[in-house]
């Protein structure tokens, strides 16, 4: 299928962090399927080459691969420098990982490494390309959480600790919140674009990259059921 997004509005670039696999790599494939190019960062560079030059071959897109380590402190300024020749409308923070255990038994350092990429890494990416997009006025961020920022997951203290902070970071910079899909205004200009965040992705539901993040009709109102919205209105 081909996503719903807006090129004017979304595009060229758009830039996807952990976007060698899962969840990151599915965003990536469905952005190029409108025919946005794609910025592709994570660490696993042999994999972002090949997936790149796979959206290039069958979706007819250009893609850059930045292979880095998002837990490394600094990285952003590594991220800044590679694309600041590129128009990014459009940055999916997905980066993140999970590491199960018995809190007191799990490695202190590998438990910081981690609390840095779940938090750190959103902070970096939303601080330095929401100041980009809000001077281009237009375009959209998207932080990407997980049901354990709300409701406490066994044996995953840790983990659930920072996706809390992104929930959070979420919902304070927000004027508005519905369910796990969030919008916030980048001015009072009504040809200002929204930036939207999603801090929830809800696969089992049938939700994809492209029914998060589709343009609503002109004007259309927000349901007040969270539940019957298949899209987030955005401004255009």
């Amino acid at each position: 299928m081909s996503p719903g997004l807006d090129k004017r509005q979304f595009g060229p670039w758009a830039l996807v962090t952990g976007a060698s696999s899962g969840i990151g790599k599915e965003f990536a494939r469905q952005i190029a399927a409108a025919g946005i190019n794609v910025v592709l960062v994570a660490r696993r560079e042999s994999l972002l080459s090949d997936f790149g030059y796979s959206l290039s071959q069958n979706l007819d897109v250009k893609y850059r691969v930045i292979a880095m380590d998002l837990s490394q402190e600094g990285f952003i300024d590594a991220l800044a420098e590679n694309t600041n020749d590129l128009d990014i409308g459009l940055v999916v923070s997905n980066a993140g990982t999970g590491n199960p255990g018995e809190f007191l038994k799990l490695d202190r350092r590998l438990l910081e490494a981690t609390l840095r990429l779940n938090t750190m890494a959103h902070l970096d990416i939303a601080h330095h390309f929401g100041r980009k997009l809000a001077e281009r006025r237009r375009g959209g961020l998207i932080l990407i959480g997980a049901m354990g920022a709300e409701i406490g997951v066994p044996f995953m203290a840790n983990d659930g600790g920072g996706k809390a902070y992104v929930h959070s970071l979420s919902a304070i910079l927000v004027g508005h919140s519905y369910g796990g899909v969030v919008i916030t205004e980048a001015g009072n200009d009504p040809k200002v674009a929204r930036l939207v965040f999603v801090t929830a992705f809800a696969p089992d539901k049938g939700e994809s990259a492209a029914t998060l993040i589709k343009d609503a009709p002109a004007g259309a109102p927000v349901p007040p059921d969270p539940a019957a919205s298949r899209w987030i209105p955005v401004s255009r």
